[in-house]
């Protein structure tokens, strides 16, 4: 019996005697740094590489500043634990405190492979578009918007200038198109003027006309945006096509407009009418009303017929 509770004493005695790694976690909340360093350091050198255990090390060398040992540490169990994703935004902070940024972008792309979220996916866009990795800032931007629901309208302005300067017509029309319907208080003319001519670009010739006559529906004010589209449509398919849409507005509205008023003669000097058209700039010459465009249309008939006064006083 004497025996038998020697051995119970013994094993309790055992029991309740701490851990290394239970005596490595007390240093550090006594703060005694160096000994709790130096027992978490014999506890990774055992191969005890946990969670715990990489933490509190990690910590533990920032605060001497050892920032390379805290990546160092943290690497190795990520390399036995890749899909932790706490550890991995933990690297992530020490690889920003390291200013390893290529290091820090491969870590994002891994958190956000493990699971995708906007703020990352943010995150990335930002990085990729400051490295000029464009076709990858527009796989980060499309995933944004559908995991964002289409909430962020910059996004799809950011997407459609992407695919336009990479020549990607299909994917800017779409990316657009997504603005327009998601948010149409933030599609202005600007966008209104770059869908027409990517629906130009992408020979989808009544498309892009049948666009900007619904803008023209809705913004019947919009005097000199108007006047802008009927130029390109005027220039990209013909002047019978800019007709109709020029015929929206009376003789007043046209002359209460300069922006109308130059693509009203650009159109009728289409039309082969040049006399006519040399008349009429005569006459805005006269009343002080030519714009920059016009003017050099009028110096360029004035030399064709050799009204050599008329040309020296518009070149003055």
């Amino acid at each position: 019996l004497i025996l038998l509770l020697t051995v119970v004493g013994l094993a309790a005695s055992y029991m309740l005697m701490p851990r290394d790694q239970e005596v490595a976690l007390m240093q550090m909340k006594d703060k005694h740094f160096e000994e709790a360093r130096a027992a978490y350091e014999e506890q990774l050198a055992k191969g005890n590489l946990n969670i715990e255990v990489v933490t509190r090390l990690s910590e533990l060398y920032l605060q001497i500043g050892a920032v390379d040992k805290a990546i160092d540490v943290m690497e190795k169990f990520i390399a036995q634990n890749p899909a932790n994703l706490a550890a991995r935004e933990r690297l992530g902070t020490y690889y920003q405190y390291a200013q390893r940024q290529d290091d820090y972008l491969r870590n994002l792309e891994e958190i956000n492979a493990l699971n995708p979220r906007p703020e990352n996916l943010k995150i990335l866009s930002d990085i990729y578009n400051f490295n000029t990795e464009y076709s990858k800032q527009a796989d980060a931007l499309k995933r944004l918007i559908e995991s964002e629901k289409g909430a962020n309208a910059k996004h799809f302005v950011d997407l459609a200038s992407i695919f336009a300067a990479d020549k990607n017509y299909p994917e800017a029309i779409t990316t657009l198109q997504g603005l327009k319907a998601n948010h149409p208080d933030r599609f202005t003319f600007h966008e209104e003027e770059l869908l027409v001519t990517l629906m130009f670009d992408s020979k989808r010739t009544e498309e892009a006309v049948a666009e900007a006559a619904h803008w023209m529906d809705t913004h019947p004010e919009d005097y000199t945006g108007n006047a802008r589209l009927i130029n390109i449509v005027h220039f990209r398919a013909g002047a019978p096509m800019a007709h109709p849409l020029m015929a929206r507005f009376s003789e007043d509205q046209v002359n209460a407009s300069p922006a109308l008023l130059e693509e009203y003669i650009l159109l009728m000097l289409s039309d082969g009418k040049d006399e006519e058209a040399y008349q009429r700039l005569k006459t805005l010459y006269a009343n002080d009303r030519l714009t920059p465009e016009l003017k050099k249309r009028l110096l360029f008939s004035a030399v064709v017929r050799s009204e050599t006064e008329l040309a020296k006083n518009l070149l003055k």
